[in-house]
């Protein structure tokens, strides 16, 4: 194992001359095709390094070879945290703490070398922000890129995640779940889970279907100290295991091991002298021997790295007991973040100090297990596998292994097999047979179905005394049983099988109101068109003769029945006995007086 610190990756100002005075490196991320090294530091910039001058010394002292490919400046705040998209590495995520904003860089091939504004810096390459994404009220803490660049999730200290498309970066899901600042979060590579980590004590894990709460793990971090910055937590490449940090174990400042059969804790790593902050698992796993001295078989394993406020940094397979390797005092103050390298066999490391450390592997991790194998674990948990409704458990898992190796039934797939190559005919119904049941449905016809006339003559009687009695008879159809019967259409009859015909009775009884041989009184609002017909009493309607005969001035005043039931009325004019107006403008003392009569007798005064 070969540690290397080089002193040129910093975030200091060179203008300004401040030897030893180095700002905080917060987050570091190594580019997919491992040629650039990415920095989020305190001066609120995000820088972009080459990576050649570190594995390679003769590049290093090379002058043609540039060390310092860009400088972005965007940023109002420190930058806490740089990812870069999964695959090709297209797009690079930063998020601060003063703007609460999530920028996303994409490279722009066509720009010429140029200036850094205010600095002495030379840009040689162009890194333009394509994207602000802004959701989140505090710093923006932890940011994460799924395995298959769908989304970015992104946490902070206002306690929400926020799920971004990995595409359009519109908003998706925005969880608030949490009870205090969220400062880790991590994809599942089977695509199934997000797991977040907060200062609620807890790790959530959340599923991806319906970004619902699958479980909440709070055993090892209820006695977790909450001096940490960050809560950096890992999925390992094979979806088995969660590497969660500050967690506890009695009086021991571990990182806690949680389980996805059952997602339970009881590994924990132990070995760090004060919190872990920061957990990363290698992309790759690797075929590790036993620790035993006579025990040569190798097995596929996962290495974990931890970074601790210790200044410290360990590594761990999930085969061994103890760490493989241990880096104690490579910095000055606590660890903030680690990246592996793409080939799993380099980490680099950042921390508090302004400094960043690059640990390179040797025999220690040699044998690498083929992605075929990694993606074969992951297919077990339902990799590949798109919009699956049902949850994943162990009995469900056995069950599509159990179904996948079941041949089909051999009497379905010939059935199949002969409709498909047109060996078996579907059979047309004889014509004989729908002319048989057009006749039985023809002869269940019942003669009942044809309504009869009611007998509308009068039953009249003879009393004793001479007077005849008439017995009135209704027009309307007796309430008597009738049958009816439907005809289905011929088309129907050709496809349907012939059923029996089925009778509904009708049992409810007539209750119209006669519209005869009764008076009806008729009323309305229309005036009539001539005085013609006045030649018809008003106290005269239809036969019926009012008990008491009105004046014939009051005609006017009264209001038929459909004009008071009425929403709207007409005006009707105000019935006065007396009207009196002055006949002579000139003269006030003649005065005109009108008066309605009130007996017929009084007739034009």
């Amino acid at each position: 194992m070969i540690i290397f610190k080089p002193d040129w990756v910093s975030h200091a100002d060179k203008t300004q001359g401040a030897k030893g005075q180095k700002p905080c490196i917060y987050s570091v991320d190594v580019h997919p095709d491992g040629t650039r090294l990415a920095t989020g530091g305190l001066d609120s910039n995000v820088r972009i390094w080459n990576t050649k001058p570190i594995y390679d010394e003769e590049a290093e002292h090379n002058p043609a070879c540039h060390k310092l490919l860009s400088t972005m400046t965007m940023h109002n705040g420190a930058v806490l945290c740089v990812r870069w998209s999964n695959k090709e590495g297209r797009y690079l995520a930063s998020s601060s703490d003063n703007d609460n904003l999530i920028i996303i860089w994409e490279r722009d091939i066509n720009a010429k070398v140029g200036s850094v504004f205010g600095s002495n810096e030379i840009n040689y390459e162009t890194w333009k922000p394509v994207k602000y994404l802004r959701g989140h009220e505090s710093d923006v803490q932890d940011l994460a890129w799924s395995k298959d660049n769908q989304y970015l999730a992104s946490c902070g200290v206002d306690g929400f995640i926020i799920v971004w498309d990995g595409k359009t970066f519109e908003q998706v899901k925005k969880i608030d779940k949490h009870e205090g600042f969220v400062k880790g979060i991590s994809w599942d590579p089977a695509g199934k889970y997000l797991a977040s980590q907060s200062d609620d004590k807890m790790v959530k894990i959340w599923r991806t279907l319906d970004w619902g709460l699958e479980t909440s793990i709070k055993g090892p971090f209820i006695n977790a100290p909450g001096t940490t910055l960050y809560r950096r937590l890992s999925w390992s490449p094979d979806g088995c295991h969660i590497a969660a940090a500050n967690a506890v174990n009695s009086i021991k400042c571990v990182a806690a091991i949680v389980n996805r059969e059952d997602w339970n804790s009881d590994i924990s790593l132990v070995g760090h002298q004060l919190p872990v902050e920061v957990t990363s698992f290698n992309p790759h796993m690797f075929y590790i021997t036993g620790e035993d001295e006579g025990d040569n078989e190798k097995s596929v394993s996962a290495i974990c790295a931890l970074g601790s406020q210790d200044r410290s940094i360990s590594i761990w397979a999930t085969r061994f007991s103890i760490p493989i390797c241990v880096a104690a005092d490579v910095f000055d103050n606590n660890v903030y973040d680690i990246a592996w390298a793409p080939d799993g066999k380099s980490l680099f490391a950042c921390s508090q100090d302004g400094t960043i450390a690059f640990i390179q592997f040797g025999e220690e991790l040699q044998d690498t297990v083929p992605e075929e194998v990694v993606i074969s674990k992951l297919e077990k948990y339902g990799y590949g596998k798109r919009q699956t409704q049902l949850l994943e458990t162990p009995i469900q898992l056995e069950l599509e292994e159990t179904m996948l190796k079941k041949p089909p039934s051999s009497a379905l797939s010939q059935r199949v097999a002969d409709l498909m190559d047109g060996s078996i005919q579907i059979k047309d119904v004889p014509q004989s047979s729908t002319t048989a049941a057009q006749e039985v449905l023809a002869s269940n016809i019942s003669s009942s179905t044809i309504m009869k006339p009611t007998i509308t003559e009068q039953k009249v009687s003879i009393a004793k005394n001479g007077k005849k009695r008439i017995q009135p008879i209704s027009l309307m159809p007796s309430p008597a049983t009738t049958t009816t019967t439907l005809i289905p259409k011929k088309s129907m009859i050709n496809t349907l099988p012939v059923s029996q015909p089925q009778s509904t009775q009708q049992t409810s009884t007539v209750t119209n109101i006669p519209t005869i041989d009764m008076n009806v009184t008729v009323t309305g609002t229309k005036r009539r068109a001539s005085d013609d017909d006045d030649d018809m009493p008003m106290n005269e309607v239809w036969g019926n003769k009012l008990s008491k005969a009105k004046p014939e001035w009051i005609d006017s005043a009264v209001v038929p029945v459909v004009i008071q039931r009425s929403l709207v009325k007409m005006t009707l004019p105000k019935v006065k006995s007396m009207l009196s107006t002055k006949a002579r403008f000139e003269d006030p003392t003649v005065v005109l007086e009108c008066h309605n009569a009130q007996n017929n007798h009084d007739k034009g005064k």
